[in-house]
């Protein structure tokens, strides 16, 4: 209940945010940073590491899994601030807009904070304890929405946007430290348990970063920024039920697999459950 009221909550302030930034911004503003925020979203989810994943399926987490989950983030954050800052200029010359430029550059900023959000919050989640996940992702949004709206009402700029989309991850990450207390050490000492989550995740992480942006790469070069403003506003609005009600569901249902995996019959049927209970509410959401 904890878990998908905070998403709920969550997604009303997205929804807030959402409506006052249409009012003081323009739909080209909004197609400007969803062509910027696509190849973000690539490039950060091929590159994504499992690092919760591990955590959560793992009974007995020691201080080094820890450690190594950690370093490991901030790694990523590091090859994805170099990775995305080289494509940045041929990708700002293939739409034709060179304001992409220093926004690509700006928004690498968010995917790396969402990278280095405290590895212990997994072990809270592992319990169902989901009161500090949602408090720091709540207040994430909040500051967000204070931010992008201050900043739109005073400019006028599509910075507000961007603006926005940094300073949530930054918050919630932050706060994640605050709300779990914890140390980091950098440590690669159990890279090999992470390494073997890695291998098979890889492939089916570039095929579905491709299918969820595709359809904004190739309106980014097809039709004009005020069109994809437009269509961008509207399939976040579409979206927000589904992650309303479905997002918050596969954590708990993870743990719940965890608890079962030594019963590969109790395994198997708790999968399938699984998989009809969101076929349930999916389909007609």
């Amino acid at each position: 209940i904890l878990a998908v009221g905070g998403r709920l909550l969550s997604r009303v302030i997205d929804l807030i945010a959402l409506l006052v930034l249409a009012r003081l911004l323009q739909p080209s503003d909004f197609g400007l940073i969803s062509i910027a925020m696509s190849l973000i979203f690539i490039v950060e989810a091929v590159l994504e590491l499992p690092v919760s994943q591990v955590l959560l399926v793992e009974r007995d987490v020691s201080r080094t899994m820890m450690d190594t989950a950690f370093t490991l983030s901030l790694l990523r954050g590091l090859v994805l601030a170099i990775v995305i800052g080289a494509m940045a200029w041929p990708f700002a010359t293939i739409y034709g807009d060179m304001r992409l430029l220093p926004l690509i550059l700006a928004l690498t900023l968010a995917p790396a904070c969402r990278g280095i959000s405290n590895p212990r919050l997994a072990l809270y989640n592992r319990d169902l304890d989901f009161r500090r996940t949602v408090a720091a992702e709540l207040l994430g949004k909040v500051m967000s929405l204070v931010v992008s709206a201050a900043v739109a009402m005073l400019t006028g700029s599509y910075w507000a946007l961007a603006l926005g989309t940094i300073v949530s991850p930054m918050t919630s990450a932050l706060l994640s430290f605050v709300l779990a207390p914890y140390l980091p050490r950098l440590s690669l000492h159990d890279w090999r348990l992470f390494r073997n989550f890695l291998g098979w995740l890889s492939g089916a992480q570039l095929f579905s970063a491709f299918a969820w942006q595709i359809d904004r790469l190739v309106l980014g070069r097809l039709a004009s920024a005020p069109v994809l403003g437009r269509f961008t506003m509207a399939d976040n609005l579409a979206a927000i039920p589904g992650q309303v009600l479905l997002a918050p569901i596969l954590g708990p249902l993870s743990a719940g697999l965890v608890a079962v995996r030594e019963d590969p019959e109790r395994l198997r049927q708790a999968y399938l459950k699984t998989l009809a209970s969101i076929a349930l509410l999916g389909f007609p959401v």
